[in-house]
């Protein structure tokens, strides 16, 4: 078994995995990267991402999804694609971090195109 990281740690590897979808998506020309990082009240939440659809598009699509609540990795490295008319559900145990999720969504605390 590994040992368990830290929050430090964790913090690390969620902005070196934010840093790699950037140098990833820069390649891809067809997107355009945005990184956006915002403090909130929330101060215990750190959340990452990278906005690949277009700015204009009405569908979500962020790459290198990170959610970090309370020092613990709910969301790591995942890519996120969500389309206009669609309707989705969140199963989870407790305190796994589906309203965390959502809370981030609403707060747009990742890159959301405007039109969303």
């Amino acid at each position: 078994m590994g040992k368990k990281q830290t929050a430090k740690q964790k913090k690390i590897a969620a902005e070196r995995a934010a840093r790699k979808a950037a140098l990833d998506a820069k390649k891809n020309k067809k997107t355009k990267v945005v990184l956006k990082k915002i403090e909130t009240k929330d101060s215990y939440r750190s959340v990452t991402g990278v906005l690949t659809s277009r700015k204009l598009a009405r569908d979500i699509k962020i790459g290198s999804f990170s959610l970090i609540s309370w020092g613990n990795e709910l969301i790591m490295d995942t890519d996120l694609e969500l389309t206009i008319g669609r309707r989705y559900g969140l199963l989870g145990v407790n305190g796994s971090g589906k309203s965390e999720f959502l809370k981030c969504i609403a707060n747009r605390e990742v890159p959301i195109p405007q039109r969303a």
